[in-house]
């Protein structure tokens, strides 16, 4: 009489990296999947410009990181009624921020930026009782008193953040690649076709971005923390 293995087979577990490459949502940062980027790759133009955004990103990501209670809170008093749309109303400003993050005149001053674009966004969106809060300015003391709703869970906002800043360390190609790839679900075949490089040329550079993207210690610290 045969015996039956009943034993449970684990599911391998999902690759972290990829996972998070598929819930990425594109619009936080412009596309480079194009030809003309090799144009300005050859003359260090588009790297001169990805070294500048990745600083400007860290900044931004240190400030929301740091007031990301207060901009909720912000937004949520400046909204009033309409209170619940205060989260997808910071995430919104902060998706348009990211896409073209600030060169601030003075260090230090993406704090006071951030605040202003959620009151116009709220001006934007807000009822009749949110928009006449924005013109008396809020109060800090109640500002102080309402609840992080963001602390304490994922936030999409960090997310986005972390992962944008590292695909702006990657070269363009590399970065094209993941894009084409990993985030829009095209084959590598058909992202080489796009870029105009061979098939060879383009899944080793997809190999070497996903090695520095998983080196990356932030998106790796998102990973173990989720």
């Amino acid at each position: 009489m045969s015996v039956v293995d009943l034993r449970v087979v684990p599911r391998p577990r999902a690759d972290w990296l990829a996972v998070s490459l598929r819930r990425f949502d594109s619009r936080w940062t412009p596309s480079l999947g194009t030809r003309a980027v090799d144009e300005r790759y050859r003359t260090g133009l588009q790297r001169i410009s990805a070294d500048d955004a990745r600083v400007r990103l860290t900044a931004l990501l240190r400030t929301y990181r740091a007031e990301r209670g207060r901009l909720h809170a912000v937004a949520r008093q400046l909204l009033g009624a309409h209170a619940d749309l205060a989260e997808d109303l910071v995430q919104e400003v902060m998706r348009k921020v990211c896409q073209n993050p600030p060169t601030m005149r003075e260090p230090g001053k993406e704090a006071p930026f951030l605040f202003q674009a959620v009151r116009n966004e709220a001006v934007t969106v807000g009822t009749r009782a949110g928009r006449e809060r924005h013109r008396r300015g809020p109060d800090d003391q109640a500002v102080a008193r309402l609840a992080d709703r963001a602390a304490g869970v994922e936030d999409p906002v960090v997310f986005h953040l972390v992962l944008t800043r590292a695909l702006a360390a990657l070269s363009p190609r590399e970065r094209a690649l993941v894009e084409l790839v990993d985030v829009r679900g095209m084959t590598i075949k058909d992202a080489a076709a796009e870029l105009g490089i061979a098939l060879g040329t383009a899944k080793n550079y997809r190999f070497v971005a996903l090695r520095r993207l998983r080196a990356d210690p932030d998106l790796a610290d998102l990973h173990h923390a989720a």
